[in-house]
């Protein structure tokens, strides 16, 4: 397969290879893996000792009503920076589905359906966008208790003196955007 079949590959849950944990003698369970055209991979199990839906062995991978899946991806470090890709919040608050929230992310019992959604997400949204967003979140959050000029300069401050894990770039874009913040401020158009 090309590097070109690859980045024009798209998740299909039918398509998926899932080989058999145990043996022949005591199967176990199944696993498959599904990596991403810009990074990142899905790794689906179920069977014996998993989140899946039974969680006994099934001689048929697609009989199962729900999934573990293990999403490992470049730029999502926990299950919450998954609503920058526009995760449904019914999943993304649902502790009976999300099993680890930090990286990797692991869900328990998703359909065929939800695996899908989420892949279909991983793929359609640039890496860019979602940092964008993880960054307007951010913004968001710290400039909420931002009311005066001093607030403002204190956050520009804290950016310029400590990244706060931020990269150069990123850190220069939340500075310009509380820059402007606090000049709509001083010209009253908060």
């Amino acid at each position: 397969m090309s590097w070109e079949d690859i980045l024009k590959q798209k998740f299909d849950f039918n398509k998926l290879k899932f080989y058999s944990q145990g043996g022949q003698q005591n199967p176990y369970g199944w696993r498959g893996l599904y990596q991403f055209s810009k990074g990142g991979y899905f790794s689906i199990v179920m069977g014996e000792g998993t989140w899946s839906k039974p969680d006994t062995y099934l001689k048929d991978p697609m009989a199962y009503e729900g999934y573990e899946v293990l999403l490992k991806h470049p730029v999502l470090d926990e299950s919450y920076d998954l609503e920058f890709l526009g995760v449904n919040p019914d999943l993304l608050n649902n502790y009976d589905k999300i099993s680890s929230s930090s990286d990797p992310i692991i869900f328990k019992n998703l359909t065929k359906k939800e695996v899908s959604e989420i892949a279909r997400l991983v793929e359609e949204t640039p890496h860019s966008v979602i940092e964008k967003r993880k960054l307007d979140s951010y913004h968001s959050y710290k400039a909420k208790g931002a009311t005066t000029v001093e607030d403002f300069d204190r956050l520009i401050a804290e950016l310029k003196k400590d990244r706060m894990g931020l990269n150069e770039e990123q850190a220069k874009y939340l500075i310009d955007k509380f820059t402007r913040m606090k000049k709509d401020l001083q010209e009253g158009k908060k």
